[in-house]
């Protein structure tokens, strides 16, 4: 049951660290890796798109160092999964602009690593918002012809192929284990309010701490801090929304509709 508890991300790579460091300093390793990779590859993946150095700067310290990110940090599981996502949409752009082997293998590595990272819900999150992202690239190449989509669409079909028998020791027992949880008696509860953003608690996009924070012990909100904030930063937020009212691309109209769709969904 340990092993096919995906929790314990036995084969997630980074893991190595454990047979090599004490626990303590292992997971504090692992900690600090979270915002540092996930700040390296958004910095990477804004770069593709050949912006500003500062302009990236600031989309990697809001991607790495927000709400959700802080929230989940010393879990080790969450962000551990959510950090490879800049980094498949980086190897999704490459891909698309042409041909090329390292990339489809970068695209392999990283959809492996979410899968083995320890947190399903999380993992199932990214591979939506890469599948949407990666149907909208492909999409938008030029000179549209469907069987130019076809090759165009073959090695993210046969990546992801791959890396799912890669890391089906995991996941086969991970299926078999939930089919025997007693987590399903949770379902019958599930159109529970707690269980689903509640409209006050968007104030949590501008102030993460209105309803104060468990860290203090004055936490007054509903249910789970973690579960709802949203932060990403003030001046971050101020930009997004002038990007929405000022910027007509594609990219601007795709990213506002993810916002629209997870809102909805929250």
């Amino acid at each position: 049951p340990l092993f096919a508890n995906i929790q314990s991300a036995l084969l997630y790579p980074l893991n190595v660290l454990f047979w090599i460091f004490s626990f303590e300093t292992a997971w504090s390793l692992l900690t600090l890796l979270q915002p540092l990779l996930a700040g390296v590859f958004m910095y990477l993946y804004l770069k593709s798109f050949k912006l500003d150095n500062r302009a990236c700067f600031l989309g990697s310290i809001s991607f790495s160092w927000c709400g959700f990110m802080v929230a989940w940090l010393e879990w080790n599981t969450i962000g551990q999964v959510a950090l490879w996502l800049p980094l498949i949409l980086l190897s999704i752009n490459r891909i698309t602009s042409g041909f090329n082997k390292i990339w489809i293998g970068v695209f392999l590595a990283a959809l492996s690593l979410v899968l083995l990272g320890g947190h399903l819900q999380t993992a199932w999150y990214v591979l939506i918002l890469a599948g949407l992202y990666c149907i909208a690239k492909v999409g938008n190449a030029k000179n549209w012809q469907f069987k130019k989509m076809i090759i165009i669409f073959f090695p993210f079909v046969f990546a992801s192929g791959i890396a799912i028998l890669l890391t089906s020791t995991q996941i086969v027992p991970t299926l078999q284990f939930i089919l025997l949880s007693a987590r399903n008696s949770d379902l019958s509860g599930w159109q529970r309010a707690d269980w689903f953003l509640p409209v006050v608690h968007l104030v949590q996009f501008i102030a993460p701490d209105f309803f104060g924070n468990p860290v203090t012990g004055n936490y007054w909100g509903v249910w789970n801090y973690g579960e709802f904030v949203g932060y990403i930063g003030v001046i971050p937020l101020i930009f997004a929304f002038y990007a929405v009212l000022t910027r007509r691309d594609k990219k601007t109209y795709f990213y506002l509709l993810m916002v629209i769709l997870a809102l909805l969904f929250s």
